[in-house]
């Protein structure tokens, strides 16, 4: 395994290992994941019993199809601290509810997932789990990963619960996938030696460092670069933004939102008569109250950011 092979296997273990945190608040529990190893498979038959009783997600993104794989032995216990905050323990099978608290759980991961990624790559990833399902044995979960009959890279990691056993989680990501992958963090140059020599100093002749003066800017380019910047700031003016008005939020088990009915009543995170949130494309910009106008529900702002504030969060 050459050098960027190990970077990118670096990046997405790291990535996933900072989104995994979140499952301490998701499931009021200590729950620790860390790296274990990295396999390379040319043959997936090789290795079936890798593949055998495991719950599979299937997560799409732009580039394709990567898989995460977890043994019934762990997602089972995870399933039931999502619905009830218990383990029951001793019943490793895993039903329809089961498979859907796994799903919950990783949707919320793989958001997590997607900023590390973007950030770590510069790219705008959005990973999302498309499909859940529990594969009994090596064949179902081949007809589930299609994308790895030609090879994959198999990154492993221990997941260590307070109240369960240690465990393990799979990432498979299909080889095709990986190669793509790999164009991201590939230097653009044709050789080693090409990157040796861009970060070597520029000497001279006589073995002495090129020195220039610095060339500051007039305050007359200054004020035409000021100029001009806001004449590129006013061009954005006219693009449409999305308003959403958050009244408040709520956290649930899994279980409680599959119970709810018509007639359910849900306590929100906000005191009544406190200001609700006027967000932009998911910003907060200003603070107010609830209106009635006509037919429709308005908003009267009595709060509102700062116009530095409000371009910053743009």
């Amino acid at each position: 395994m050459n050098k960027i092979e190990k970077d990118l296997i670096r990046v997405l273990s790291d990535s996933f290992i900072t989104s995994s945190k979140k499952l301490n608040t998701l499931l009021n529990s200590e729950v620790e994941i860390l790296f274990d190893s990295v396999n390379i498979i040319e043959d997936i038959d090789s290795v079936s019993e890798m593949f055998d009783k495991v719950v599979v997600m299937q997560n799409t993104f732009k580039l394709g199809e990567l898989y995460t794989n977890l043994p019934s032995s762990c997602a089972s216990p995870l399933a039931e601290l999502m619905m009830s905050g218990e383990v029951e323990g001793g019943n490793n099978e895993m039903g329809d509810l089961k498979e859907k608290a796994i799903t919950e759980i990783f949707s919320q991961l793989m958001e997590g997932y997607s900023e590390e990624l973007s950030r770590e790559l510069y790219q705008n990833f959005s990973v999302k789990v498309a499909k859940t399902a529990y594969a009994k044995d090596f064949e179902k979960s081949k007809s589930l990963m299609p994308a790895v009959l030609k090879g994959a890279v198999v990154i492993t990691y221990r997941v260590n619960f307070t109240r369960v056993a240690k465990d393990v989680i799979r990432q498979v990501i299909p080889i095709e996938l990986f190669q793509q992958m790999l164009e991201l963090i590939k230097p653009d140059l044709d050789t080693d030696e090409e990157l040796i020599k861009m970060q070597e100093p520029n000497f001279d002749e006589d073995n002495s460092i090129m020195v220039q003066p610095v060339q500051f800017p007039t305050f007359d380019n200054q004020t035409s670069m000021q100029l001009e910047g806001n004449k590129n700031f006013n061009l954005l003016l006219d693009i449409k933004l999305k308003l959403t008005v958050e009244l408040g939020r709520a956290e649930l088990p899994i279980k409680r939102v599959l119970e709810l009915t018509r007639g359910s009543i849900i306590e929100l995170d906000k005191i009544a008569g406190e200001p609700v949130e006027l967000f932009a494309n998911g910003k907060l910009v200003a603070r107010g109250e609830v209106v009635v106008i006509e037919d429709n529900f308005g908003l009267r702002i009595t709060n509102i950011i700062s116009p530095d504030e409000r371009i910053k969060n743009l």
